[in-house]
Formats: C-alpha cells, structure tokens, sequence
C-alpha cells in the first residue's frame, strides 16, 4: 500500500510504503529508549540506524537488537567502509 500526498503547489509528492514507514517509526522509537546517548551518536540514513560512536562496553548495536531492531538495519558507522561488509550488521 503507498500513499501519496501533495507537499508543495508544484505538485511533488512524498511516496511511502506502510512497511517503510513502520521501520522507521520502530526504529525512532528504539532511539528514543536510549536517553543516555547524545544526538550525533546515532542516526537514521536511508531507514537503517547507523552507530557513529559506541562508547558503551557491551555495544549500542546490541541494545538496538533487544529493542527489536535486526541486524541488516544495523550500521556500524564508526567503522571503515571496507570493513563493516565483514560485521554481522549491515555494510550501508
């Protein structure tokens, strides 16, 4: 199911699917059950939650996967690149 709806006179739509837009709104709410982390910690690009720094002893990522976030939503940003293809999380 997608929806569209007009954002401007020039006619531009937003399109979305339900599905998309659950991630997303799952993965805002497990960002928000982290209050003890500060705002550029974490970020959503492209729907995936991408960890720039973890400075927690047992890793943010596993925080996220209790919250209920799989691991191919997962981006380990702090790390290279060419490395994060050879993590269990997402590459990008």
């Amino acid at each position: 199911m997608k929806s569209t709806v007009p954002t401007t006179a020039e006619g531009a739509s937003f399109n979305i699917s339900r599905r998309r837009f659950l991630r997303s709104a799952s993965a805002f709410a497990a960002m928000a059950s982290f209050p003890s982390l500060d705002g550029s910690t974490l970020d959503i690009i492209n729907g995936k939650i991408w960890i720039q720094e973890d400075g927690i002893e047992h890793g943010i990522a596993t925080d996220l996967e209790a919250a209920g976030i799989p691991r191919h939503n997962i981006v380990l940003g702090f790390q290279p690149p060419e490395i994060r293809p050879l993590t269990e999380y997402a590459a990008a």
